[in-house]
């Protein structure tokens, strides 16, 4: 349990800061997919040198990824009005 609870504490951080940086604005599809890889494989490598179970690891990682997306979403500005009709124009 306490397995789980550190992989869903490292993902949701790691997933936070990796929606909400600005700096990914300014790479290229190429370079955001090298850095997503060497992330997520320094994190897999670490929680593995820590003898984790695969179960503990991919519930803690769905974990990470619903609380990581949910802060994020929580972060976003919301200074920006828009109306409704211009909310469903790309529909």
């Amino acid at each position: 349990m306490i397995n789980m609870l550190i992989t869903a504490a490292l993902i949701s951080i790691l997933y936070r800061y990796w929606l909400v940086i600005p700096v990914l604005k300014h790479l290229s599809i190429s370079w955001w997919r090298l850095v997503a890889t060497v992330v997520a494989a320094a994190s897999g490598f670490a929680l593995s040198r820590l003898s984790f179970s695969v179960r503990a690891l991919a519930c803690g990682s769905i974990a990470g990824l619903l609380i990581g997306g949910t802060e994020a979403a929580w972060q976003a500005p919301n200074d920006v009005t828009i109306s409704l009709t211009t909310a469903f124009a790309g529909i």
